[in-house]
């Protein structure tokens, strides 16, 4: 029989078991703090006890299976979002309400597709964009971060390919004839421009901390960018582990460092409220764009998208870029089999809103233009 000491309020994946459990003791074993216990097979934090099997603790602590469930239970409900009903979340959208919206969106690039997502745009999505190269994944962040700073919003992109071009940016920006604040003041496009913040990373492991730390501070209710673009997640994810190791061991890997990414990132893009004022004001979430690639030849009906069913399932929409129409023998083509006009095709192949969509567009000197 254990005795509980410790916390009942709301948990995260790396609050410490110590905060969990507190003071509570074990019988049968001297009366030890169960973290002390724990600790002892180096379950220290939440996210290490609750991916443990019951008959797993049982074996380690000499206890029953039972009891083991217990203690699993209790560690699950300290991390378990609250159960609500659709009457609840309603009931709190209308006695709440969001900041006041600054002058920016986070609009997308083509007409059909800004009407696909609906009035908050990018805003509180984890967005993929995925296809074959040179089909214009980079390409469709770079307008959308060009959109959002021409808006007066803060974007934060990740570059792992180092494909991030600020002078790519520059001239989208200066072809949406941006308005002068005052005379003396740099030129719109390059005020625009400041808006757009760079950081290279080179590893799964950076990305995870700079997620930690952005969906830290989403739950502190802290100020975020209006949207972060991970450009790209696949590029560091196929060079992950050491060349010594077996492949099952990096791909075993892999899928954690990849799940635990996916669900930083989704902390970062939920509602969040700052703690001073739970029901008042709700920050505005931010968008994240993150490109990937395909897997298999994309001349033949194989290919798919990368990074596995854990990531799949991660993101709430899914673009994917193609060099031919969808749905045809030819799979998403290469650059050398797209159309001479330079059109290309994006699909909404996932959305929690919207049906399948097909855009044809083509990538000029203003940016994605649909057709």
């Amino acid at each position: 029989m254990w005795h509980h000491g410790g916390t009942h309020g709301k948990a995260f994946a790396d609050t410490p078991l110590a905060t969990v459990f507190g003071s509570s003791t074990f019988a049968g074993a001297g009366h030890m703090p169960l973290p002390q216990l724990l600790a002892a097979k180096r379950l220290n934090r939440l996210k290490d006890l609750i991916s443990v099997a019951p008959w797993e603790l049982r074996d380690w602590l000499l206890i029953t299976e039972d009891q083991a469930a217990e203690i699993l239970q209790h560690a699950w409900s300290a991390c378990a979002a609250t159960p609500v009903s659709a009457w609840d979340l309603d009931t709190e959208s209308q006695s709440s309400h969001f900041i006041p919206a600054p002058a920016y969106q986070t609009v997308a690039p083509l007409p059909t597709l800004g009407a696909a997502l609906g009035s908050n745009g990018l805003s509180g999505s984890l967005v993929e964009v995925a296809g074959p190269p040179a089909v214009g994944k980079t390409q469709f962040c770079l307008h959308a971060a060009a959109l959002v700073a021409a808006a007066g919003g803060e974007v934060f992109w990740l570059d792992t390919e180092r494909t991030f071009s600020a002078p790519r940016l520059l001239e989208l920006l200066e072809s949406m004839a941006l308005a002068a604040v005052a005379e003396d003041a740099p030129s719109p496009a390059m005020a625009a421009l400041q808006k757009i913040r760079h950081r290279v990373c080179t590893s799964l492991e950076e990305l995870q901390t700079v997620a930690a730390e952005l969906a830290q501070r989403a739950r502190q209710g802290s100020q975020l960018p209006a949207l972060v673009v991970l450009d790209s997640v696949a590029s560091v994810a196929r060079v992950e582990g050491d060349a010594a190791e077996s492949r099952k061991t990096v791909t075993i890997r892999r899928s954690s460092a990849l799940s635990s990414l996916a669900s930083l990132l989704k902390v970062l893009v939920s509602p969040h409220a700052p703690s001073s004022n739970l029901h008042n004001n709700l920050t505005r979430p931010p968008g994240v764009l993150v490109t990937n690639q395909v897997m298999g030849d994309p001349t033949l009906g194989g290919s798919r998208v990368t990074l596995g069913n854990v990531w799949h399932h991660a993101v709430n929409w899914r673009l994917v870029l193609s060099h031919l129409p969808p749905g045809g023998q030819a799979n998403l083509g290469l650059k050398e089999q797209a159309d001479p006009s330079g059109r290309r095709y994006l699909h909404v192949e996932k959305s929690p809103c919207s049906p399948q969509v097909v855009v044809p567009f083509c990538v000029g000197a203003a940016g994605l233009r649909e057709l």
